[in-house]
């Protein structure tokens, strides 16, 4: 602005007594543009010339902190809907299948909603009027930063666990304020808090309620009953509903966290209202001391404190069960777990220093080593992994062991051979190489990817993904497979890592599953027409699952039968796939012809042949780049015989 406007501007301020001084816009973006983002961007304009002071007809506060409802500027959104994605905000608040009262006719806005990342966010039931836009995710964190957003709105859809903790990390790297309005625990969580903390920022929320809905009346009104005096020992409360948000909530198994929002929502003021009559009747903590469990929904005073035996809590009707109480505050410990024995060890400080401590160490030295591997150049930290690869294969001796055995099955040589030696030795500096790799994973961009990876086999991709029904891929633990992949059905012990490596992975649209629940995850994903990727060399952890027995190398060993169960279930062709370094540490990404399992009436049988065939191909890999497979647990029963002499 010249500086004659801006004098004429703040003498004008100046006549009317206001500030000299305009608090700059709150600049916002939006996760989810659905009904509640369509209501929010609608109410922001309509309100935009409300007058303080006001009582306003459907909005609560014309100014909040200093600042107006005007001062609201809305700068990104982010969505996966195809009827959204590339439109102005103002056009796509109201598209399908929005369906939100239109109040208010929002001008353009000139931000065009990007295309954000799926996860966990569509359910089955929302899958079928949801239809994903094409194209790859867009750079969040980038876009973030370059719009200077003060604060990120999530509007995910119920039981978006995955998809709100991967869009966390983006706003903690962005440096953003986070209000979450869906129940998924973010704000209450220490961990979280804690991350939020250190970086200065605002975090809000874990789930929001209506202006006037089922939630916010029933609280209201268990707060009439214990103002009068009266107790409460059950209440349930129906939700009826027509968007989006009741289609993911008919999946029972995306509730856990809603159920908890709203039970804790009602439950915590009838414990508040207990504890204000307990003080003004004078009860201390001996009369209380029987029902102060933070859980307990039905603390409340009375002239004699209750009998411990009386149990009587909330009961709620569909998504609203209230949290049970915990038996073991019903009755005090035994004598045998108040003292232990002299030298008997108490788990759980075991645990607690297993997983604060030990898992802490590895946590923020993998952090600290990322940082440092994504400042220095490639030439220097790969001759460093070669050095470390070097250390490990002396220092490692148990798994030199195990590697050694496995390497002398694949090369038809004794254990103690020199070349089963080399091979072992070079698997280990690979592996370091990978190890360097995973932290830089992060800051690849498209064009990193598409430098230092080609393809071989896209024919055969091209060719599964028209069937219609997916792809499964299959690999093992070998070169890179990292860059290959598009879901992995892999764990870690260490959570606090998981959750590091599952935001890193996610960025580049992978995402990790745990093997527990994860079959109906795999089999929706495959019905999207999606890539799903599975590891098949899980060792002695096979026999945790369905596994079948194969020839691998001429030796029999178990193979997880989870590959055959899906394509045999869903259809889908089985692709064998790996990612090979080449010399100079770029990779050539490799795809063989699909396999397709029969499905007759002899199950086992069509499971069996389709593992050996995933087996056969696998073998192609290992046995051209033997010290690429990361081979660190025993993948054969019995050891190798040494040759008679």
């Amino acid at each position: 602005m010249p500086a004659s406007s801006t004098r004429k501007t703040k003498t004008a301020t100046r006549r009317v007594g206001r500030p000299t001084t305009r608090r700059r816009p709150i600049r916002v973006a939006i996760i989810g543009v659905g009904n509640c983002a369509s209501s929010l961007v609608q109410g922001v304009h309509y309100y935009r010339n409300a007058k303080p002071g006001q009582q306003i007809p459907g909005l609560m506060h014309v100014e909040l902190g200093g600042y107006h409802l005007r001062d609201v500027e809305f700068v990104a959104a982010f969505d996966v809907d195809r009827n959204k994605v590339g439109k102005d905000l103002a056009d796509a608040i109201y598209a399908s299948p929005n369906n939100t009262y239109r109040f208010a006719d929002v001008p353009k806005t000139g931000v065009k909603v990007s295309r954000g990342m799926t996860h966990d966010g569509i359910g089955k039931y929302l899958s079928a009027v949801v239809k994903k836009a094409d194209g790859p995710t867009d750079d969040i964190v980038a876009i973030l930063k370059e719009r200077k957003v003060d604060v990120v709105v999530s509007y995910l859809p119920v039981g978006s666990e995955e998809a709100t903790k991967w869009y966390v990390e983006q706003v903690l790297d962005a440096g953003c304020a986070f209000i979450n309005c869906v129940p998924v625990f973010i704000g209450r969580e220490p961990y979280w808090q804690k991350r939020f903390a250190d970086r200065k920022l605002p975090v809000l929320g874990d789930d929001i309620k209506s202006q006037v809905g089922a939630t916010i009346t029933h609280r209201v009104l268990t707060r009439l009953f214990m103002d009068r005096g009266v107790r409460l020992d059950r209440t349930y409360q129906l939700n009826f509903g027509g968007n989006t948000d009741f289609l993911n909530m008919l999946e029972r198994e995306r509730l856990e966290s809603k159920k908890i929002s709203k039970t804790n929502a009602v439950t915590d003021v009838r414990r508040r209202a207990a504890q204000r009559g307990g003080e003004a009747r004078g009860l201390g903590l001996p009369e209380q001391r029987g029902r102060r469990h933070r859980r307990d929904p039905l603390l409340q005073a009375g002239p004699r404190p209750r009998p411990r035996g009386d149990d009587r809590r909330s009961s709620l009707v569909l998504h609203e069960v209230a949290a049970e109480a915990d038996p073991r505050r019903s009755r005090a410990p035994s004598r045998r777990r108040l003292h232990r024995r002299p030298g008997q060890r108490d788990p759980c400080r075991q645990g607690f220093v297993i997983d604060r401590v030990v898992h802490g160490i590895g946590y923020w030295a993998w952090r600290i080593g990322a940082g440092i591997a994504q400042r220095l150049p490639a030439r220097p930290l790969y001759a460093f992994a070669v050095a470390f690869g070097e250390v490990g294969y002396l220092a490692w001796t148990a798994k030199r062991r195990i590697a050694k055995h496995n390497f002398a099955i694949v090369l038809g040589r004794p254990s103690g051979d020199r070349e089963v030696a080399r091979v072992t030795r070079r698997a280990f500096r690979n592996f370091a190489k990978y190890v360097v790799e995973i932290m830089r994973f992060p800051r690849l961009s498209v064009a990193d990817f598409e430098r230092l990876v080609s393809v071989e086999g896209w024919e055969h991709l091209r060719g599964a993904l028209a069937l219609g029904k997916g792809v499964i891929f299959v690999s093992i633990h070998f070169g890179n497979f990292e860059l290959g992949g598009a879901r992995i059905a892999d764990e870690l012990e260490n959570q606090r890592l998981m959750d590091l490596l599952v935001g890193n992975r996610a960025h580049k649209n992978i995402t990790l599953l745990s093997p527990d629940g994860a079959a109906k995850k795999v089999l929706g994903a495959l019905r999207r027409n999606e890539m799903v990727g599975l590891m098949m060399d899980l060792g002695p952890r096979t026999h945790s699952f369905d596994n079948v027995e194969a020839e691998f190398f001429g030796t029999p060993t178990a193979f997880p039968a989870v590959a055959a169960n899906l394509a045999r279930v869903s259809g889908a062709p089985i692709v064998v796939a790996a990612v090979v370094r080449d010399k100079d540490n770029t990779f050539t990404g490799i795809a063989l012809p699909p396999i397709f399992v029969s499905r007759t009436k002899q199950a086992a049988e069509d499971v069996q042949h389709a593992t050996q065939a995933i087996a056969r191909g696998l073998e192609t890999f290992v046995s051209r780049w033997p010290d690429q497979w990361y081979i660190f647990r025993p993948m054969w029963p019995q050891p190798v015989a040494a040759p008679a002499t």
